[in-house]
């Protein structure tokens, strides 16, 4: 989903100028090697989606909305909460 993978990397390891601005204003940093990495810690679907939600999140809070970046992660979180509903709904997958 992620084809120019914006989104593979921690921001701070991709970009070590930004770090300090960065961490003053995303307290909780995600991205999907992390979560890949971390990936059986989740219990249930929904704390997976948090974190990928939080990815985007992060990025909208740090890029703005109105960037390129920003409006691509939200386009981003909306197909995903879309497959996330769709899956749980289909099936009650990870019930």
């Amino acid at each position: 989903m992620d084809h120019d993978a914006v989104f593979d990397a921690p921001v701070i390891e991709k970009f070590p100028s930004l770090k300090e601005t960065y961490l003053k204003m995303v307290s909780k940093p995600m991205d999907f090697l992390t979560i890949e990495k971390s990936i059986r810690k989740y219990q249930n679907i929904q704390d997976l989606q948090q974190d990928i939600l939080l990815v985007f999140k992060n990025c909208c809070l740090y890029n703005g909305q109105q960037s390129d970046i920003g409006k691509y992660a939200i386009t981003m979180s909306k197909q995903l909460t879309d497959i996330f509903a769709n899956a749980c709904e289909s099936n009650n997958a990870f019930a």
